[in-house]
């Protein structure tokens, strides 16, 4: 569990603002699309998809980032430096007042890709199968994340 800069806890489907990044493209509007703890997600890290002003999800080619920020760049000593003043400078604050119809339109359409993969367990292997539950978990969280979002 992470807080943001006013001790609020960084959840999924949480819109985020990062600031004060090394790279300016990493600050900006971003919702968590994953968290340490989701049935989804192994990392230690959060997942953040861009947000575009207006509350839609960012088609960009560069619309990924990751908290704490990660700087891929092949240049060792820029990327060095990008992570130190980061961990000094960059910022995350968790927004109320954004519009979240895109947030809640991409975690449902996330949940029903999985639908196609739950029954194709549930008839190869059962309900009670680690594919089955794995993906029920996962499709249980992305609706009560989309019901969140209004």
């Amino acid at each position: 569990m992470m807080m943001d800069k006013n001790g609020r806890e960084i959840r999924t489907g949480d819109v985020v603002r990062i600031s004060g990044a090394y790279f300016k493209s990493d600050n900006g509007l971003y919702f968590v699309s994953h968290s340490p703890g989701d049935p989804s997600w192994n990392g230690n890290d959060y997942s953040l998809r861009k947000l575009c002003k207006d509350g839609r999800v960012s088609v960009t080619k560069y619309n990924v980032c990751f908290w704490p920020i990660v700087s891929y760049v092949s240049d060792r000593e820029k990327s060095a430096r990008a992570r130190d003043w980061n961990r000094e400078h960059a910022e995350i604050e968790v927004l109320d007042g954004i519009n979240r119809d895109g947030i809640r339109e991409y975690f449902e359409t996330e949940a029903n890709n999985l639908l196609p993969y739950m029954e194709r367990a549930k008839w190869d292997w059962g309900k009670h199968s680690h594919s089955y539950v794995t993906n029920l978990k996962i499709h249980d969280l992305y609706m009560k994340v989309a019901a969140s979002c209004g």
